[in-house]
């Protein structure tokens, strides 16, 4: 069956439910896997200081529901992060050499020059926030800077994608750049937050929503709308 199904909603409106199965997808308003594989999220943070896990907070909204507050401490101060990690059930989350889509919604203000870190990592090891430039860097393979910036406190949507051997970057519907990537991607066991679980090393500072991870497909055209509702399975 080809198309979009849509039925009814809360209060009359139309659900209009996604066509290409994701393998991961985090929504803002819960800290659970709401993709039909439920992988297990495991909560982590450093106990330097107070429990900061990571937390559903109504702060920051965006599509119409709250956000996943990521915490971390000053610089200065003992190494502390926020962090969640996928637990995952087989290679559903392999890509391989394969078509992959990585998108979701993040909000960031520059607090680099209050003593925070000035680079958290959005995906340990591939993706990374810069607050000094404002940027985002995609680190497979080589590194790769977005021209736009994303570090202001507003919501801003993220594509990262592969079709063939061409990967890209688009943010808040537009194109910003792409790339060569041949390399073989695994997002099994992905870490959200900061790098490789450790403490203190490059912590992010923010709010997610909306993170999604789609094997198989490069779903978004080089020009799109952002979606103004929940993604739904």
């Amino acid at each position: 069956m080809s198309g979009s199904i849509i039925r009814p909603g809360t209060y009359g409106a139309a659900v209009v439910f996604e066509t290409i199965p994701c393998q991961f997808l985090l929504h803002g308003d819960s800290l659970m896997d709401s993709s039909s594989y439920h992988h297990t999220l495991v909560l982590d943070y450093s106990a330097a200081s107070s429990p900061n896990a990571p937390v559903v907070t109504s702060n920051q909204q965006v599509l119409g529901v709250d956000s996943i507050y990521f915490d971390c401490k000053k610089s200065s101060q003992p190494a502390d992060d926020s962090s969640i990690t996928i637990t995952p059930i087989g290679s559903e989350l392999d890509a391989g050499t394969g078509s992959f889509t990585i998108d979701f919604w993040v909000n960031r203000t520059n607090d680099f020059s209050a003593g925070y870190p000035n680079q958290g990592q959005l995906i340990s090891g591939i993706l990374n926030l810069v607050c000094s430039t404002g940027k985002i860097t995609v680190l497979s393979p080589g590194s790769h800077t977005s021209v736009a910036s994303v570090v202001d406190g507003a919501w801003h949507h993220v594509v990262w994608q592969r079709s063939g051997n061409t990967a890209k970057l688009l943010i808040d519907g537009v194109l910003d750049s792409s790339w060569t990537d041949s390399t073989s991607h695994d997002f099994s066991s992905l870490v959200l937050g900061t790098l490789n679980g450790i403490p203190g090393t490059f912590a992010f500072r923010g709010y997610l929503s909306e993170f999604r991870i789609i094997i198989g497909s490069a779903v978004f055209a080089d020009s799109y709308t952002p979606r103004t509702s929940q993604y739904v399975y």
